[in-house]
């Protein structure tokens, strides 16, 4: 099994997955549920080896310890939609 901050890590420094988009689901105890958050948004920090920084929408940072993470999405969307009458 793959430990999470490994993951995480991976994604960061590969040439071709750095530049997908990917969201974290974690367990937020104080809304007890899953929240998702862009990955783009969150942080590993240097010497911080069990956190994630989150930057919510209001700018704030939350601290989120890696073993609430629950799954990495790795997100894919259509760049066009072309209708040719077919």
């Amino acid at each position: 099994m793959t430990e999470i901050r490994a993951l995480l890590d991976g994604i960061r420094l590969d040439d071709v997955l750095g530049d997908a988009r990917f969201e974290v689901d974690y367990y937020d105890r104080v809304e007890n549920k899953l929240l998702r958050t862009p990955l783009q948004r969150a942080a590993l920090g240097h010497g911080q080896h069990f956190l994630l920084d989150r930057v919510a929408p209001d700018a704030s940072i939350h601290s989120v310890q890696l073993h609430r993470v629950r799954a990495v999405w790795r997100i894919w969307q259509r760049t066009s939609l072309h209708i040719d009458g077919r």
